[in-house]
């Protein structure tokens, strides 16, 4: 088992390098094709779907759920910074050990490459800490009394992720991918792999064009009326 974690953190290693290296190569395949924006379309609320399937060498022991995340970050100039945080539930096959759930708070760093007017690639890094609390029974008799304790914890966490996107709206982008976790603890780095699909939307990019085209439109002499969603202009 400790020649398996060491391994894990020579992965690990291996991983960060990888990744930093790509950052670069994406940043010098986009860097003159940055297009200008208003400030407040860079900000932006995600929501996605998640699970975590279980490693090879963990499927003897444990049943993740799924699970959802929620961010709220900035863009700028395809730069992308978040804080995220979601739920997340491990089922233990451990008779003792009901189950385990986890709150992580990571902060995140990322960057877009659109491909053509919709469709994209987006890559992400995090960290940040995790939250867990396993629930499970101190012995069989306290199971067959239904007598389950807890325990709660933190811990560092870390991870990547890689996205397919498409941006059918200025304001909404539609994603999916997946990447890994690693849960640090004392005796090294638990890793935890992640399928994600979700869903980003610009509330400002949508909300403030609609109001300046309707105060440009008052600006003109139009009148205009709604009725159940549908707008009438009268000149």
């Amino acid at each position: 088992m400790k020649n398996n974690r060491k391994s894990w953190l020579i992965d690990f290693a291996f991983f960060n390098r990888s990744l930093l290296a790509a950052f670069f190569l994406l940043f010098a395949i986009a860097a003159s094709t940055a297009q200008e924006t208003h400030w407040y379309e860079g900000l932006f609320i995600e929501v996605s779907a998640i699970r975590h399937p279980a490693p090879e060498m963990l499927s003897e022991y444990i049943r993740p759920g799924p699970g959802f995340r929620g961010a709220l970050g900035y863009e700028y100039k395809r730069f992308r910074f978040a804080a995220e945080t979601g739920f997340a539930r491990i089922t233990g096959t451990d008779p003792l050990v009901a189950e385990v759930s986890l709150v992580p708070l990571v902060f995140k760093f990322g960057y877009e490459l659109p491909f053509s007017p919709i469709f994209g690639l987006r890559a992400d890094a995090g960290l940040g800490f995790v939250f867990s609390r396993v629930s499970r029974y101190e012995s069989a008799f306290d199971m067959a009394l239904g007598n389950r304790g807890g325990a709660s914890g933190q811990g560092l966490t870390a991870g990547a992720r890689l996205y397919a996107t498409a941006t059918p709206l200025r304001f909404l982008t539609f994603y999916a991918g997946g990447g890994a976790e690693f849960l640090f603890e004392t005796d090294g780095a638990i890793p935890l792999p992640l399928l994600e699909a979700g869903v980003s939307f610009r509330p400002l990019a949508m909300a403030i064009p609609a109001v300046r085209q309707r105060k440009a439109r008052s600006a003109a002499g139009e009148t205009v009326l709604e009725s159940h969603g549908v707008e009438l202009i009268i000149e």
